[in-house]
């Protein structure tokens, strides 16, 4: 019988990734986390470092659950990186780019990985043709 995705260890590892991830993002508006992750001097700076970071746990979804895995991820991040960009952010439009472009570099993440998976299993067939011969 087939496992439950929720029972694989890699989903709830990508789960905390997730969660840890949008704690800091949103320290700023999180009563009492915002002692914890301070603000720097360039807020722009910092939000758009936490969406490139994003794609580790798009990346790891790809390699763990295939290309499925990797696009549920990629929208549920893109999901919870809107609200700020469209609601809290003073550089609404920037954000909201950023937001966007995320969500396309998690497609493509995604798509090349599942094309380099295709790749190396087309390699293993072809080899064990090879010694089969």
């Amino acid at each position: 019988m087939r496992r439950k995705f929720y029972r694989n260890p890699h989903f709830w590892y990508i789960i905390a990734i997730m969660l840890i991830g949008t704690l800091v993002f949103y320290s700023a508006y999180i009563p009492y986390l915002d002692t914890v992750f301070p603000q720097t001097p360039f807020h722009f700076i910092r939000y758009s470092t936490y969406r490139i970071l994003s794609i580790i746990p798009v990346a790891y979804a790809a390699f763990a659950f295939k290309k499925k895995g990797g696009i549920i991820t990629t929208v549920f991040i893109s999901l919870g990186l809107l609200p700020r960009a469209l609601f809290l952010s003073d550089q609404g439009i920037e954000a909201t780019i950023e937001t966007f472009a995320f969500f396309f570099i998690g497609l493509l993440v995604t798509w090349l990985i599942h094309r380099q998976q295709l790749m190396t299993q087309q390699l293993q067939i072809s080899e064990e043709r090879y010694r089969g011969l």
